[in-house]
């Protein structure tokens, strides 16, 4: 036996905390200069939101993180995404 049945799965909110951050900062630059890492900082976002949470859904212990994760992922994926509907209501 190997014993991992007993080792806590923490990779959800570990994935979330990462990508949600450097997602937010992708959409910053996205507004400043680089449109194309905007696109991807949206789509990490949305990677980012779920990974925190299913994470949260699983009863991760690093509840922090899934917590760090899913909002920044779901800043990242919301305000372009409000943007976008702004410059298309006024056009």
């Amino acid at each position: 036996m190997t014993g991992t049945a007993n080792k806590p799965d923490l990779t959800h909110g570990a994935l979330a905390a990462v990508i949600g951050p450097v997602s937010l900062l992708g959409v910053a630059l996205g507004f400043a200069a680089v449109p194309f890492v905007m696109i991807l900082g949206l789509i990490g976002g949305a990677v980012a939101t779920v990974y925190g949470a299913v994470g949260l859904a699983k009863g991760e212990r690093a509840r922090g993180r899934c917590l760090a994760g899913l909002t920044t992922g779901a800043v990242a994926f919301l305000v372009p995404t409000i943007a976008l509907f702004a410059v298309m209501a006024s056009v």
